[in-house]
């Protein structure tokens, strides 16, 4: 894209007169009868017009010549309609499209000459309406005098938003892939909680229907109070019985999720490693405008908020004399912040980014479980006293609440996945137990929406305030990491390379491969020193090497890598070395990590990097495509890599972070390597020991 962007601006520079004559033939080209609606005149124009914002070229000449050429175009079309009549609706290819002189002339009927205005915004009637003022004989001062200014207005309006467009892609070049991305989960997100929603709306009648007798039997048989009101609701009424199965589940489904979640927390289970995988992932996606639109949405679940939100809906429920829901609400409330306070007291619970700038009082893990409680049960307060057919769409957007604001303060560092997982689990049980007791009880539905309505002024106030700088969420800067920790070149060397993680975290929270290489330095260093040893970086991914997987010779150069990722975090350096020919076709590729650590000594200090060296060989399918499988690289290549950096050590194969038959390829040696040339870094005087190969 930025490609085709530079040779656009290189092609309006240096053709500028054909730019501006372009623009006259698009404009008149738009004003013809149905070739308008062939040629992409306006679009093309707005795009010219971005050109503008790059200096490629200028406003007003620009502005002169599409005018001209709506002129022209209109002129032309209003002399056909003069001269040919009504003949010229009755000939290919107007006679093919009827609807279009009908829409038009209805058009000039209601506004006579300010049509030629209007119908220049408006698609399908903005070339026939010339026609027909030629063919109702409006007289020609009064036509061209309309078409003169009209061309003006739609001219500048055209060009100046290509040049207000052109003006922010710079400004959102920077983020535009990182919004898109955050669009695209936000859209998947609102998509699945939608069909969720729609499909449970359309299975759960039928799946409780062929429920149904096999309930009135066990009731039958069972002589104990819950056995008694299951019967009693399937023999009094069908809906009741079908809301109290689904509350049922909903408490068992929520119950059963809640206690996994806790299980694994507790045991450091892969749910644990993907709150690191989530958390980086979406900090790399941060940018100013993402932070502005997800802090409105993680208002909803700020301190303040949910304080006030606490007390106005208690009132209501007070007032309206619902004690048994009041009581439902103050104990849910006062065990989600319990749990929540509780949280981070577990063995392997990690901190999220913005621990330290909340309140010690009310930590992110309490904020969150107290958020999906809250408004789970008022929306259970609201569904309650909502038409049937409503119920559905409210049902969509509570659940839609809850899922977008966990998913703005996972975005913004405040919580964990881990955390709103544990959160929604204990807001399901919750509303499924208040539920279930509400319809065994048979408490009226009617008077505890008034507090469920509070929800929205209480809404609106957070985004207003958020959106005014109003501080409810303290938040730490994007992109912002804590500082490594530090330690000397001796102690790295000595035994605190061991310290550093041993095995990559997948994007499932699973454990991968190894990490068998640690280097200290800048990666584009260790990429200098090596291309001169015969790597280089892969073929990014395009159409065209992409194609290079289909291809009926496989070139191992010529392939691009795929990506990999370690705890959420794209590699920061790939290098590829194809092996010589004789086998198979294979190549090494080596890959590094950002780590958490770094070699030196106050402001003299290398960053550690992370890294795996592997062996990737091809083989075709069906001879229509190439298939890679990697494995850990052989001895060899770990020598030979160590040979090739300046300051290269090899360790031995006895490093076991994690038992080996978790890892996909056991144990590997392990290649220390540093940057010779700042040898000053971290070594005491007077200076680093000599470079070596070898242990």
């Amino acid at each position: 894209m930025h490609a085709l962007v530079d040779w656009a601006v290189a092609f309006a520079r240096s053709h500028a007169l054909l730019a501006y004559l372009l623009g006259t033939l698009l404009a008149a080209a738009e004003a013809l009868p149905v070739v308008g609606a062939v040629v992409p005149g306006s679009a093309t124009i707005i795009a010219f017009g971005a050109l503008i914002a790059a200096g490629a070229l200028r406003f007003w000449p620009f502005v002169a010549a599409v005018a001209l050429g709506a002129v022209i175009g209109d002129g032309l079309s209003y002399e056909l309609g003069r001269r040919y009549q009504r003949a010229v609706l009755e000939r290919w290819p107007l006679s093919r499209h009827p609807e279009l002189a009908a829409r038009g002339e209805v058009l000039f009927a209601r506004h006579g000459g300010k049509s030629i205005l209007i119908a220049r915004f408006t698609p399908g009637v903005r070339a026939i309406v010339p026609v027909l003022a030629g063919i109702l004989e409006m007289p020609p001062a009064r036509f061209f005098a309309a078409n003169l200014g009209s061309a003006i207005v739609w001219a500048i309006s055209h060009v100046l938003f290509g040049v207000l467009l052109g003006a922010s892609l710079e400004l959102l070049g920077a983020v535009a892939g990182r919004l898109a991305i955050l669009a695209a989960l936000l859209f998947l997100l609102a998509w699945a909680v939608i069909w969720i929603a729609r499909r449970m709306a359309r299975r759960l009648p039928a799946l409780f229907a062929a429920a149904a007798e096999p309930l009135a039997a066990w009731a039958e048989r069972n002589p104990g109070w819950l056995a008694r009101r299951v019967g009693a609701a399937l023999a009094a009424d069908r809906a009741e019985a079908l809301a109290l199965a689904v509350m049922a589940g909903l408490l068992a489904g929520g119950l059963w999720m809640l206690l996994g979640a806790l299980q694994d927390l507790i045991a450091g289970d892969p749910l644990v490693r993907l709150d690191g995988v989530v958390l980086h992932a979406l900090t790399a996606l941060r940018s100013h405008w993402g932070d502005r639109a997800m802090r409105l949405l993680a208002a909803t679940a700020a301190p303040p908020v949910l304080a006030v939100l606490a007390f106005a809906a208690a009132l209501a429920l007070a007032l309206a004399r619902e004690w048994p829901l009041l009581l439902a609400w103050l104990l849910g409330l006062a065990g989600a912040a319990l749990l929540g306070t509780l949280l981070p007291l577990l063995p392997h619970a990690a901190a999220p980014l913005a621990a330290t700038a909340a309140s010690p009082f009310f930590p992110p893990s309490a904020s969150a479980l107290f958020a999906a409680t809250a408004y789970g049960l008022l929306a259970f307060f609201a569904f309650r006293a909502a038409s049937p057919r409503l119920q559905p769409a409210l049902a969509s957007a509570a659940a839609l609440l809850v899922v977008f604001s966990a998913a703005a303060r996972l975005y913004l560092g405040l919580t964990l996945l881990s955390t709103e997982i544990i959160a929604i689990a204990f807001a399901l049980t919750w509303i499924g137990l208040t539920a279930a007791i509400a319809l065994l009880r048979r408490l009226p539905a009617g008077r505890a929406w008034p507090a469920a309505l509070l929800a929205l002024p209480v809404l609106i106030g957070a985004a207003a305030a958020e959106a005014a700088g109003l501080p409810l969420l303290p938040l730490p800067a994007p992109g912002v990491p804590p500082p490594p920790r530090v330690m000397s070149l001796a102690a790295w060397e000595e035994g605190g390379w061991d310290t550093l993680p041993g095995v990559r975290v997948g994007l499932l929270g699973n454990y991968t491969r190894p990490f068998s290489v640690q280097w200290a330095g800048s990666p584009a260093r260790l990429a200098q020193i090596l291309e001169a040893r015969g790597w280089r970086p892969p073929p990014s991914w395009t159409p065209l090497t992409a194609a290079a997987w289909l291809a009926p010779a496989i070139d191992p150069g010529a392939l691009p890598v795929l990506p990999r990722f370690a705890d959420g975090v794209p590699e920061a350096l790939v290098l590829i070395r194809p092996l010589a020919a004789g086998g198979p076709p294979a190549r090494l590729v080596l890959r590094l990590w950002p780590s958490d650590a770094a070699i030196g000594a106050g402001a003299r200090r290398l960053p550690l990097w992370l890294g795996a060296l592997t062996e990737e060989r091809f083989r075709r399918i069906a001879a229509t495509l190439t298939l890679s499988r990697a494995a850990p690289a052989p001895g060899a290549a770990f020598a030979a890599l160590a040979a090739a950096l300046p300051a290269g050590r090899l360790l031995p194969a006895d490093r076991e972070a994690v038992p080996p038959a978790r890892l996909s390829g056991g144990r590997v040696p392990v290649l220390l390597g540093w940057d010779a040339a700042r040898a000053d870094a971290g070594c005491p005087p007077p200076g680093c020991p000599a470079a070596r190969s070898s242990p």
